[in-house]
């Protein structure tokens, strides 16, 4: 069994070899961005590399186990034949893929991933495209790669098989029992989040994290995820059309409100978890859950009719810091060649002086979060593991009274201007925070999430009670929001899941930098405005942020979009229609919205889902 067992281990430490070696070869080609990296950059790549290139290695030896632990039983030629047929093929399938990635990388920027079938369908025109690769050089490293990997495996793998002998059921217990362990490593551990890009993605620079990726991996996540990618499903008007009435939607001219009393203050974006009007009672909501909030919401510009933009998290975190909808199928994060193309706050403040910083009590590879923010060039990103195992929860990570911590002793030590974003968690599904005396106490469902909301409420107070005494508040925006809203607590008896309500979220901007105080915002509005609104307090260009608009620039458009699954939202003053894509009806409408809300939103859907695909 002994032998068996070393030759399941002998596969493992061959494919992440020639890992290695395709990491080598990587670098080798794209020598131009390489060398402008330190070797401290170059080594991350390899070591931050390591779990997706273990996670690939784990799947190419699942068959070769199968069958070594198969052999244990049948000691058959066959079935060595067999192994060294799938061994060749894998070999081959591998060196194919990290070869072609080596020019789509240079050509495209990008590694490979599915977008490549799109063109098989054009094979003429595809032979053209690629006339200016240097096929020669790449048939060469192609032959000379997979020539390369059949020789180390003859002289690491071959030798192994010949000393095989029929052996007991033990044997293939064993060996069977190895071969299904391999499956931890493929998900990336035994962690909560299995493995994404953002389990890779270590630096600010794009290369360094696209270098770090396995080719074979990033490709089959792709393929994976292909349904997202193909035609856009949700056609209904020329795609002229659909562009000129987004293009109406959001234009904007006039004169803009002037709101802050410096040119560039310090910015503050706090994004809490599952925030929705119920429990607010400036919102209309149960009183006594949130007070900090309502005491906060006297201070500055509450928004009473701001809606989100879906109902997930990282599609919150993208429409706020990106300006982007959010997909009514699949997610953006899940393609960070994609999302790298995304307009970013983070981004367009570092080019006026600003320095930025994420903080999340969890895990930032939950919804492959991280590589959105590594792509958007965040200069520190702090998250579960930085903080102590006795501040973590039972399930997601550091509660918000921490969090709120840590971002207050960053701020007081930082260069100024910052740009700070603190997403909570404690108010997240299973509720799990530090029950405080005097809380009702109670495991139903709801009492859980009023007791989480409160938390997450006292712990805000604690953050404005100590920053309000601090040297940088006078200087300072602080817009709070939620990232989605949520069905919880039950007091709008036959709410469903699609109706507007549930996506209306509430907002607030205030802090020393605000000139207006207790001010209300009636218009409607939406995620996707934030930016380009922040954007016009600090006379910087929003231009690329073209599904939103300044909220306090007039003449405007007042409407919000939202999605959820096959579905979409759309509101203006005059009401709100919610369409259900899957079963072709409108499922809600309210106020005085009839059909040409529905084809203003048809059109805006049909728009930014073809944006998602073209990305």
């Amino acid at each position: 069994m002994r032998v068996r067992l070393a030759t399941i281990l002998r596969f493992l430490i061959f494919w992440l070899g020639l890992f290695v070696a395709a990491k080598v070869l990587f670098l080798c080609y794209n020598h131009e961005p390489a060398s402008r990296l330190d070797a401290g950059t170059i080594a991350g790549i390899f070591w931050h590399g390591l779990p997706m290139d273990f996670s690939s290695a784990s799947y190419l030896t699942i068959v070769p186990g199968l069958v070594i632990a198969l052999s244990a039983l049948v000691d058959r030629p066959a079935l060595r034949r067999v192994l060294l047929v799938v061994t060749g093929a894998e070999i081959i399938l591998v060196t194919l893929l990290t070869t072609a990635d080596l020019e789509v990388y240079r050509a495209w920027g990008m590694r490979i991933d599915s977008t490549p079938l799109d063109y098989l369908k054009t094979p003429r025109e595809s032979w053209v495209a690629i006339g200016s690769s240097p096929l020669t050089l790449l048939i060469v490293l192609l032959t000379a790669f997979t020539l390369g990997g059949f020789f180390a495996a003859g002289r690491f793998l071959v030798p192994s098989t010949n000393r095989w002998r029929t052996c007991s059921g033990w044997a293939f217990l064993g060996c069977l029992f190895a071969t299904l362990l391999l499956f931890v490593p493929i998900r990336g551990g035994f962690q909560q989040i299995p493995l994404n890009h953002s389990r890779v993605y270590f630096s600010s620079d794009r290369f360094a994290n696209q270098a770090a990726l396995n080719a074979g991996w990033n490709f089959f996540a792709s393929v994976n995820h292909r349904q997202y990618r193909n035609r856009n499903p949700y056609h209904a008007v020329p795609d002229s059309l659909a562009r000129r009435v987004v293009d109406s939607l959001f234009a904007q001219g006039g004169p803009r409100s002037r709101l802050l009393h410096t040119e560039r203050p310090n910015i503050l974006i706090i994004i809490w978890e599952s925030l929705n009007p119920k429990v607010v009672a400036h919102g209309g909501g149960l009183p006594g859950i949130t007070p900090a909030l309502d005491s906060a919401m006297g201070e500055g510009i509450r928004f009473d009719r701001f809606y989100s933009s879906g109902d997930r998290t990282e599609k919150g975190v993208i429409s706020v810091l990106s300006g982007y909808p959010a997909p009514p199928r699949g997610r953006i994060t899940d393609f960070p060649a994609q999302s790298s193309r995304l307009p970013f706050l983070s981004q367009d403040l570092a080019r006026v002086g600003y320095h930025s910083a994420f903080y999340k009590g969890g895990e930032l590879a939950f919804a492959n979060l991280g590589s959105y923010l590594l792509n958007g060039r965040f200069e520190r990103l702090v998250e579960k593991r930085d903080f102590d195992r006795k501040d973590w929860s039972s399930k997601w990570g550091a509660h918000d009274r921490v969090v709120f911590q840590r971002a207050l002793n960053d701020a007081a030590r930082d260069s100024v201007p910052w740009f700070k974003v603190v997403l909570t968690l404690s108010s997240h599904e299973p509720f799990d925070t530090p029950i405080a005396p005097g809380d009702p106490q109670g495991t139903d469902e709801q009492t859980l999430f009023l007791n989480a909301m409160r938390y997450s409420d006292r712990s805000l107070g604690e953050f404005l009670a100590e920053a309000r005494r601090a040297s940088w508040w006078n200087n300072t925006l602080l817009i709070i929001l939620a990232d989605h809203g949520h069905r919880l607590p039950d007091i709008h008896p036959g709410e469903h899941a699609w109706d507007a309500e549930r996506f209306r979220i509430p907002m607030l901007w205030l802090g020393g930098a605000l000139i207006p105080r207790d001010s209300v915002v009636h218009d409607v509005g939406g995620q996707t405005d934030v930016a380009p609104t922040l954007l016009g307090q600090l006379g910087l260009p929003s231009d690329r942020y073209r599904w939103g608009r300044d909220l306090f620039k007039h003449p405007s458009s007042h409407l919000a979009y939202f999605t959820f699954h096959d579905g979409f939202g759309f509101i203006d003053e005059r009401g709100s229609v919610v369409y259900d894509n899957a079963g072709g009806q409108l499922v809600s409408r309210t106020g005085r919205a009839d059909t040409l809300e529905l084809r203003l939103g048809k059109s805006l859907q049909q728009a930014a889902f073809q944006s998602f695909l073209d990305q």
